[in-house]
C-alpha cells in the first residue's frame, strides 16, 4: 500500500527525499543574469495550468498520461508514481509562508500536484484508485478556499466527476457540506460557485440515480449530501442575471432528477416545481423533456404507495354495465349517442350474451372445440380486462355442477380443455385459435414471461394475428419491444376497424413512445442520432394518441390515460408554440373529463398515473409557473449553445491548456451570501468542460472508461473493469451473446 497524504499529520510524508522546489522557483535561479533551465523557467512564467502540470511531471519523470501508452504505466507503476506525487504534496504543504509571493508559489505547486492527479483520472478505474490510495479528495477540499488557484481546482473536480465511478461520486456527493460552508463563507464568486454546484449536482444525481438508489443509500449518505440546502442554492443560482448555459443545463438535470426520489424537497420549495413546468415551454426541445420528464418522476414513488393500499383495502364490488347502460349520465349518454360506432359498453353486454349462450349450449354437450372456438372469438373482440373490472367474480354463465371436466372459476377464464380440443382438429385457424387461448389463460394466471414467450412462439405460426402483438406489449416489455409489437400489430388485417384491439395498440405505442422520447431527449447530449430518435418518438407517440381520443369510443378504458400521454406529448413536440391558456388541449380535456366521469358513475376506482398526475400538475401551475420563470426559461433557450456543446466525450473542450494560472478568482472580492455579485470574467462556468483525447475502451456493463480493461475470454469482444462487471453483464445477457459469437468464431 503507497503511503497516503494526510493534511493534518506530518508523519505521512514519503520516504523519498523532499522535492528541490526552492531550487525549481527561487528568484535567483531565475534572475535576469543566470542561464536558468528552460524547464523551470516555463513552469514559473506559464500561463497554462497544462502546462504547469506537465512541467512537474516531466521533472518527476512521469509517464505521459495523454496517451493510452502512458496511462498503461500509470497503472502499472501505480505505487512509485503515486509516492512521488505525495512527496510532493508533503514536501510544499508545510512550506513558511511569508509574502504573497509564497503564498502564490505554495498554493500554484499543490494545484499542479492536483492537475497532475486529475490529468490520470480520465482512465475510470484509475480514477477511483488515486481517491482510494491518494486522497485526492482531502486535496481538493484543503484548495478550495484559494483565491490563487481556486477555479483551477474546481475544473479539475469537475473532470473527476466527469469520468470517475459511482463510489468517487458517491465520495464527492459525502463532502456537500463543506462545499455548501465554503460558499456561505463568501469563498467563492459566482463563476467558482457555478464550478463548484455543477460538480456537486452532477454527483448526487448520479447516487440518486444509481440502481435500487432507494434501497441502496443509507441515510447517513442522504443527510450528508444535504439535498434541500442543496436545492435552494441550485435556484437561488438559476435566477441570476448571467447564470451560464453550463450550469443552467446542469441544475435543471439536478432538479429533474431530485423530483423522483427525494419529491418531497421539490414539494417544500414549489419553486423548482414550477421551473420544472416552467421548462414545459421552453423554445429548447431539450429544456421542454427535461421539465415534463421532472413533472412525471415526482409521482413515481406514490404511485407505488396508492398501489399497495389498493392492494390491502380493495374498493367494494363494482355494478354490471348490463344494469347501468340505460341510465347513464346527461353528458356521457350525449357523448355516446354522438359516437358512430358501437361504444365499449354496448359491446361488453353483446359479449356477455353471446357467451352465457354458447357456454350453456356447448359445455354440457362437451363440444370443447366449438366452445373453444368462440372463446377465442370472444377474447379477439372485446377487451376481456375491463369485463374482468365490471363483472361480479365468480359470475357463471351457469351452475358449475353443469360443467363436468372444464377448468371454469369464473366467467371470462378460458379453460386449458379447448385449446386441446382445437388442436386436435389439426387446422391451422384452429391451432391459430388455440394458441390465442393459450396466451389468454396465461395472462388470467399473470405470467407475463411465459404469455410473451407464447406469443412470439405462435407469431412463427401466425405472423398476421395482431392480438399477438397485442400480448407482447404488455407486462415487462422494453419501451422499444413495445412500440415496434404495436406497430407491427396496427399494420395487421382489420386493424384500420374500429376494434378493441386498435386502441390497445394505440394506447401501448402512446404509452411506450412517450417513455422513449422522454429518455432520448434528456440522455442524448450530443449524440444527433438519439436526439433525432427522441425527437421522432415524441411526434409518433403525439399522432398515436391523438388517433385514439379522435377515433375511440367515449367509455373506452384508456382514455384518461392516453389523455395524459397526448398533453405530455403536445407540450414536448410544441410546446413553445401554444397559446396561453393552452387551447389546443381543450378537446382531449373534455374527452377525459367524461372518461373521468364515466369510471366514477360504473364505480370503477379513479386511475393514477405518475403521467396522469404529471398533466394535472402541468396544467394546474402552468399559469403561475409562467410568471415565476418563463422570462427566464426563454432567456436561456436564446443562450444555450448548440447540441455538440454540450457534453461531447470526444470534443470537449481543452481546459488545462486555456486556463490560466493567474486564477481570476484571487482578483476578486468574495461576495457576500445569499445574493451573489455577478463578475464578468474571462473564465466562467459555462465556458470550460473537462475533457481527455485519449481514445479509451469503455466497459461493456457500467461504461467506464480505462486503458487496462479484462477482454472476456469467450467472445474476445466484451470488456470491463472487474470480475464484478463482468458476472453482472454475464447474468444480465452476455451469456447468450458471448456462446453465439464464439459459435460463430469457431465456424
Amino acid at each position: 500500500m503507497p503511503p497516503k497524504a494526510n493534511r493534518n499529520s506530518k508523519s505521512s510524508k514519503s520516504s523519498l527525499p523532499p522535492f528541490p522546489f526552492e531550487t525549481l522557483f527561487s528568484a535567483a535561479h531565475l534572475s535576469s543574469d543566470t542561464d536558468p533551465d528552460p524547464l523551470y523557467y516555463n513552469a514559473y512564467h506559464t500561463k497554462g495550468w497544462a502546462w504547469f502540470a506537465d512541467i512537474l511531471c516531466r521533472s518527476l519523470d512521469l509517464p505521459d498520461v495523454t496517451t493510452k501508452s502512458g496511462l498503461k504505466k500509470v497503472h502499472k507503476d501505480f505505487n512509485e508514481i503515486n509516492a512521488k506525487l505525495i512527496n510532493m504534496w508533503d514536501s510544499m504543504r508545510p512550506m513558511p509562508v511569508h509574502t504573497d509571493a509564497d503564498y502564490r508559489m505554495r498554493d500554484r505547486t499543490l494545484a499542479a500536484v492536483i492537475c497532475a492527479y486529475t490529468k490520470m483520472c480520465i482512465d475510470s478505474v484509475l480514477c477511483e484508485r488515486i481517491f482510494r490510495e491518494a486522497d485526492l479528495l482531502d486535496k481538493v477540499i484543503f484548495m478550495l478556499d484559494s483565491k490563487v488557484t481556486m477555479h483551477a481546482i474546481l475544473q479539475c473536480l469537475i473532470t473527476v466527476t466527469h469520468h470517475g465511478s459511482l463510489y468517487v461520486r458517491t465520495e464527492i456527493s459525502r463532502k456537500a457540506e463543506q462545499i455548501i460552508g465554503f460558499f456561505q463563507r463568501g469563498c467563492w464568486n459566482i463563476a467558482a460557485t457555478e464550478l463548484a454546484f455543477v460538480a456537486l449536482t452532477r454527483c448526487i444525481a448520479s447516487v440518486l440515480e444509481a440502481p435500487d438508489a432507494k434501497q441502496d443509500v443509507d441515510p447517513p449518505l442522504f443527510h450528508a449530501m444535504r439535498i434541500l440546502n442543496v436545492l435552494v442554492i441550485t435556484l437561488g443560482l438559476l435566477k441570476e442575471p448571467k447564470v451560464s448555459p453550463l450550469f443552467w443545463k446542469h441544475g435543471t438535470s439536478f432538479i429533474s432528477i431530485l423530483a423522483c426520489t427525494c419529491s418531497d424537497a421539490l414539494k417544500i420549495r414549489p419553486s423548482s416545481i414550477n421551473l420544472l413546468v416552467a421548462l414545459s415551454r421552453s423554445p429548447d426541445l431539450r429544456a421542454r423533456a427535461t421539465g415534463v420528464l421532472g413533472v412525471q418522476r415526482m409521482y413515481i414513488i406514490e404511485q407505488f404507495t396508492r398501489e399497495e393500499e389498493y392492494e390491502r383495502n380493495p374498493p367494494p364490488l363494482k355494478p354490471k354495465l348490463s344494469v347501468l347502460s340505460g341510465q347513464w349520465p346527461a353528458r356521457i349518454k350525449a357523448a355516446l349517442k354522438a359516437y358512430p360506432h358501437p361504444s365499449e359498453t354496448d359491446k361488453f353486454n353483446e359479449c356477455r350474451q353471446v357467451l352465457r349462450a354458447i357456454v350453456s349450449q356447448m359445455a354440457p354437450k362437451r363440444d370443447l372445440a366449438t366452445l373453444g372456438y368462440y372463446l377465442a372469438c370472444i377474447v379477439t373482440l372485446h377487451n376481456v380486462s375491463l369485463a374482468l373490472d365490471l363483472a361480479q367474480p365468480g359470475d357463471l354463465p351457469i351452475p358449475k355442477h353443469d360443467l363436468p371436466g372444464l377448468t371454469f372459476t369464473g366467467e371470462w377464464d378460458v379453460p386449458p380443455e379447448c385449446a386441446t380440443a382445437l388442436r386436435a382438429r389439426n387446422k391451422p385457424t384452429d391451432s391459430m385459435l388455440a394458441d390465442i387461448l393459450d396466451v389468454k389463460r396465461l395472462i388470467m394466471e399473470y405470467r407475463s414471461e411465459d404469455s410473451q414467450a407464447a406469443a412470439r412462439e405462435a407469431l412463427v405460426r401466425s405472423p398476421d394475428v395482431a392480438y399477438f402483438y397485442y400480448v407482447l406489449t404488455l407486462g415487462d416489455a422494453t419501451a422499444e419491444d413495445g412500440v415496434r409489437a404495436a406497430r407491427k400489430g396496427l399494420r395487421c388485417y382489420a386493424m384500420q376497424d374500429p376494434h378493441y384491439l386498435r386502441w390497445e395498440l394505440l394506447h401501448r405505442a402512446a404509452e411506450h413512445g412517450c417513455e422513449i422520447a422522454l429518455e432520448r431527449l434528456t440522455t442524448a447530449g450530443a449524440d444527433e442520432r438519439v436526439f433525432q430518435e427522441g425527437f421522432a418518438a415524441a411526434r409518433f407517440a403525439l399522432e398515436d394518441a391523438e388517433t385514439y381520443l379522435r377515433e375511440a369510443p367515449p367509455d373506452a378504458r384508456n382514455m384518461g390515460p392516453v389523455a395524459g400521454f397526448y398533453t405530455l406529448m403536445l407540450l414536448v413536440s410544441r410546446g413553445h408554440e401554444l397559446k396561453d391558456g393552452l387551447p389546443e388541449l381543450k378537446d382531449a380535456n373534455d374527452k377525459f373529463e367524461i372518461a373521468t366521469e364515466w369510471r366514477a358513475f360504473v364505480g370503477s376506482r379513479k386511475d393514477f398515473t405518475p403521467t396522469l398526475a404529471a398533466r394535472e400538475t402541468l396544467l394546474e401551475r402552468m399559469d403561475e409557473a409562467q410568471r415565476e420563470w418563463g422570462a427566464i426559461v426563454r432567456t436561456m433557450a436564446k443562450r444555450a449553445p448548440g447540441a455538440a456543446e454540450f457534453d461531447e466525450p470526444a470534443a470537449l473542450a481543452r481546459w488545462l491548456e486555456t486556463l490560466t494560472a493567474d486564477d481570476p478568482g484571487e482578483k476578486e472580492t468574495p461576495p457576500a451570501p445569499w445574493r451573489l455579485r455577478v463578475v464578468d470574467e474571462g473564465v466562467h462556468a459555462g465556458t470550460h468542460i473537462p475533457v481527455s483525447d485519449v481514445l479509451l475502451g469503455r466497459c461493456s456493463w457500467c461504461g467506464a472508461q480505462s486503458a487496462v480493461l479484462r477482454r472476456c475470454s469467450g467472445c474476445q469482444q466484451a470488456r470491463y473493469c472487474d470480475a464484478g462487471c463482468q458476472k453482472r453483464h454475464w447474468t444480465g445477457g452476455h451469456r447468450k451473446t458471448c456462446k453465439k459469437v464464439n459459435a460463430a468464431r469457431k465456424e
